[in-house]
């Protein structure tokens, strides 16, 4: 009977990330970026058992769960607290990490402490390959931008050291590391992250910057409207509106996409929805177009057509920002965070000519926000 209580104590454990799998798949299905790294998640039966083998031969003096079964089933209770509040509000990525700490913790409490700490490489690779961890870990630090790798071969490199360097060690002194040195090491790297987060996400709003939409012929500019694609609609489902136009005059031309926001869901980084539609991204940086006596923040992304990583005319070059009629912003964090108090959100996208140089490309979008903004 002990033990059937305890099966089904680990399966409510467990229903955290299997409520997730659905996601999982349609991450899988849909984004080339991730796509691989289903393999990793198909490998975690192996390393499960690796670690298994490993802890057979180490001593410890955790194996009972009694001393700390009433400490690990209230710290059960706040992750599910935690859990339950990041499922609210539908933040996939923290969600699915939450999910994996009650799994793990549930090895605590239904097994041992000694199962736990055997686990913690398990775990790890859990986390690295959750879906959505490649796209901002690089929207954030720019990872493969910055040293021209692809993030799976990183992230395969990551889970061997960690599956080595743990089992080795823990091999070598007989015991596995002390879990206070874990929390420690747990505290430092979201510090680390979060300093690095705020740092990019820090002083960047700017009034507002939205564009007239409705007119056919604005200042010297042209406007034609577009159909949108099956994909616009798939991706954008949840929006109030999706609007494809072209902008032309005499010299330019400029593609158009604008989206009311509706589910915030649906809105992304350009950096990361060229990234999962298959594009390498070859520079993301923010420019400062200046409109009047105004400076606006915007994120430009050149991306590749041609799956090649050196310049090209062939490549897109992207300029977008988000903004609500008292602010806008071109940092999709600081957009969350203000769309979640404050309705009315806009996402504008627009596409240039890639043979255009950097500065005339500056040059001609602030001259076309000068003769659109509102």
């Amino acid at each position: 009977m002990k033990q059937i209580l305890k099966g089904i104590f680990f399966f409510i454990c467990a229903i955290p990330l299997l409520c997730k799998i659905p996601y999982f798949v349609f991450i899988w299905k849909s984004s080339p970026m991730e796509a691989d790294e289903f393999y990793i998640y198909a490998f975690l039966p192996l390393i499960a058992l690796i670690n298994y083998l490993c802890s057979k031969k180490i001593n410890s003096d955790t194996n009972s769960t009694e001393s700390s079964s009433c400490l690990g089933a209230t710290s059960l209770a706040a992750l599910f607290g935690i859990w339950a509040v990041s499922l609210y509000l539908q933040i996939n990525l923290i969600t699915i990490a939450i999910g994996i700490v009650i799994f793990g913790w549930g090895i605590n409490v239904v097994y041992s402490r000694r199962a736990f700490m055997a686990q913690i490489p398990l775990l790890a690779v859990m986390i690295i390959s959750t879906p959505s961890v490649s796209h901002w870990v690089d929207y954030y630090y720019g990872v493969s931008s910055l040293y021209n790798f692809n993030l799976f071969y990183f992230k395969i490199l990551i889970i061997i050291f960690l599956l080595v360097a743990w089992n080795v060690y823990s091999l070598w002194a007989k015991h596995y590391p002390k879990i206070e040195s874990l929390v420690f090491l747990l505290m430092a790297a979201l510090c680390y992250i979060f300093v690095g987060i705020m740092q990019k996400s820090s002083n960047t709003m700017s009034e507002a910057l939205l564009l007239r939409d409705d007119a056919t012929i604005c200042n010297s500019w042209i406007c034609e409207n577009m159909e949108n694609s099956n994909s616009d609609k798939y991706i954008f489902a949840k929006s109030k509106a999706i609007k494809r136009k072209i902008f032309y005059n005499n010299k330019y031309t400029i593609g158009a996409l604008i989206v009311e926001v509706g589910n915030i869901h649906d809105i992304h980084p350009t950096s990361v929805c060229m990234k999962s539609a298959g594009f390498p991204i070859l520079e993301q940086k923010t420019i400062y177009p200046k409109i009047g006596d105004k400076i606006y923040q915007i994120e430009l992304v050149r991306a590749s057509r041609t799956n090649s990583n050196v310049i090209s005319p062939d490549d897109l070059v992207l300029f977008s920002w988000f903004s609500s009629p008292s602010n806008s912003t071109s940092d999709f964090l600081t957009f969350r965070l203000k769309s979640r108090s404050s309705g009315d959100w806009k996402y504008y996208r627009l596409q240039l000519n890639a043979n255009e140089s950097e500065l005339d490309s500056t040059r001609i979008i602030e001259t076309f926000m000068r003769d659109l903004s509102i």
